[in-house]
């Protein structure tokens, strides 16, 4: 705001006898203002591109996850299934089904299995997943599966 009323106290000075040599000056004060104004601008551009780019790397990073025992035997019987039950992988597991629900919520919520729907008839049935692009590429990348 300091520039604002710089300027507006110029374009209010034109015409009041106000000698050139003291509207150069204050022109030149205005102008540094512009200037180191534009290099943090500048500054802060590049800052926000890091930042962009930090925190594309962070959402594209799966290892980024720590996955406890559970949850990688959970994307393993994906894995190996392709497609299967909540019910089936809680059996797997030997877990309740809580347990596997609480586990399954997890995994979506790092994007590392996706909710495919309800199986069984008329939709009526557990609820079943699959791995994303991003479980997939976890298992592999780390040697968890062959």
């Amino acid at each position: 705001m300091a520039l604002v009323k710089m300027i507006n106290a110029l374009i209010n000075d034109i015409g009041t006898g106000i000698s050139e040599a003291d509207i150069k000056g204050r022109l030149l004060k205005l102008r540094e203002k512009v200037e180191a104004q534009e290099a943090r601008l500048k500054d802060l551009k590049a800052e926000i591109v890091k930042l962009e780019s930090q925190v594309k790397r962070e959402k594209l990073a799966p290892k980024q996850y720590t996955l406890n025992k559970t949850q990688l035997k959970f994307l393993k019987i994906l894995f190996r299934e392709r497609e299967c039950s909540l019910d089936y992988i809680a059996s797997e597991l030997g877990l309740k089904y809580g347990m596997a629900e609480y586990h399954a919520n997890r995994l979506c919520d790092i994007d590392m299995i996706r909710w495919t729907g309800r199986s069984g008839d008329f939709g009526e049935g557990s609820p079943g997943y699959e791995l994303t692009t991003a479980g997939n590429a976890y298992l592999i990348d780390n040697r968890l599966v062959s």
